[in-house]
């Protein structure tokens, strides 16, 4: 798989034409409902302009997409909004170019400029890190075969996202290095291990 990046926090660009303003705003999401509250918030702060156009990309590999040319010609917001994110190789982010009319129409090529520059100048101010994709897993297992899971957790650098100390132990286990298949594989020695999810 490539690599993908996500954000570390908010940026915002700029991009003037023809009397127009286009203000762009990167921010990092974790899902699609997180998405939509961002955009409803940037569109009520600037609930004056003619378009809040948009493009996000969700998932381990950006598998979830969308754009929205909310009102423009059809193609020239959306599209090269969403195009900047996938030339940044961006993931779990939203863009949102709200556009300001200035009088003057931009025909269908100005358009595509203007959302993709602004799109270019958030990205450009924004500090992108490396998004690390993991492999989860739920397990269920008797308290007895502690010290063996221990050991395939410690040998495999996994993470132990939660941990509950019972009878039967039940953890939630992450690998950003093995596939949730071949986690299951090195479990495989546990006995009355049970997979939750």
């Amino acid at each position: 798989m490539k690599d993908f990046f996500t954000v570390k926090s908010s940026s915002e660009g700029i991009y003037k034409e023809k009397g127009s303003k286009f203000l762009s705003f990167l921010r990092p999401v974790s899902s699609e409902e997180n998405a939509r509250d961002i955009l409803n918030e940037i569109a009520s702060l600037h609930h004056k302009s003619r378009h809040v156009c948009h493009a996000l990309r969700i998932g381990d590999g950006g598998e979830l997409e969308r754009a929205n040319d909310a009102g423009e010609p059809k193609g020239s917001a959306g599209a090269p909004i969403l195009n900047q994110l996938h030339s940044a190789q961006l993931t779990n982010v939203i863009l949102i170019v709200v556009r300001y009319f200035g009088g003057t129409k931009l025909g269908l090529g100005g358009l595509n400029k203007a959302y993709k520059l602004a799109a270019m100048d958030a990205i450009d101010h924004s500090v992108r890190i490396k998004y690390v994709a993991y492999s989860t897993l739920g397990i269920s297992f008797p308290y007895s075969e502690l010290g063996t899971v221990q050991r395939i957790i410690d040998q495999n650098n996994w993470k132990i996202d939660k941990a509950i100390y019972e009878e039967p132990c039940l953890f939630t286990v992450s690998s950003s290095e093995l596939t949730v298949i071949e986690m299951k594989t090195l479990l495989l020695p546990v006995s009355s291990l049970e997979i939750t999810k």
